[in-house]
């Protein structure tokens, strides 16, 4: 008797997808690859880990093909996001140098162009066993990328780029529909956990951080907060 671990194999490794990367023709390389079986064969998910190794490894490379990824499916859009969102959250400990002067806004377009149209919100999200990333991975990833990006006063993206995350957290809001489940024994962990609650906690976040930066430049922050609770 044999026992298979983890997601099983994947098609490529991280070198590798960096290679295709590098060629330009990585998103065709991903979307042509089919999972046929689960069990003995390489699977979309164990891709999904590679190409989120590969942005570590290279993110100059895939921040210049992020356009090119809107034509990828959904759960390589996912994996490139984690990719970068990892990079920032573990900013120290950086092989690869990343200018996030220059990174945020780009990452920022790419959120913008990806749950803008109306046609993401209205596409069936395809679950499977083996949890494979899908569309319904995408805003929390970026509830929770923002929410990171606006933690520490340090570390933060520029106050410039604020109104542009406050709308994307304005559409996940009015997007992301309210739990129906009714709350288990921790109501307050599974508020948090779900997707609309990921949105609600990265827009206090970045209420706070806007407040911040209105008492460094104005010495006051009345005007930022009415204006936050205007649009609550």
């Amino acid at each position: 008797m044999e026992v298979w671990r983890g997601h099983g194999s994947s098609p490529y490794q991280a070198q590798e997808l960096v290679l295709f990367a590098e060629e330009g023709n990585i998103v065709e390389r991903l979307n042509a690859f089919q999972q046929l079986d689960s069990w003995r064969g390489p699977t979309t998910k164990a891709l999904v880990d590679s190409l989120e190794e590969a942005v570590a490894l290279a993110p100059k490379v895939f921040l210049r093909l992020l356009p090119n990824f809107l034509t990828a499916n959904r759960a390589f859009q996912y994996a490139v996001i984690t990719g970068f969102k990892h990079l920032w959250v573990r900013i120290g400990e950086q092989q690869q140098p990343v200018d996030w002067s220059t990174t945020w806004p780009e990452l920022i377009r790419f959120f913008e162009q990806l749950i803008e149209p109306p046609e993401f919100w209205t596409e069936q999200a395809i679950e499977n066993h083996d949890l494979t990333p899908n569309r319904d991975w995408i805003p929390p990833v970026i509830a929770d990328f923002i929410k990171a990006g606006t933690l520490d006063d340090q570390e933060a993206y520029s106050p410039d780029l604020l109104p542009r995350t406050w709308g994307l957290l304005g559409i996940l809001l009015h997007k992301l529909e309210m739990q129906k489940e009714s709350p288990q024994s921790d109501a307050t962990t599974q508020a948090i956990n779900w997707p609309r609650g990921k949105a609600i906690e990265a827009l206090f976040v970045h209420a706070l951080r806007e407040c911040r930066v209105s008492d460094q430049t104005r010495k006051e922050h009345t005007s930022v907060w009415a204006k936050i609770k205007t649009n609550l």
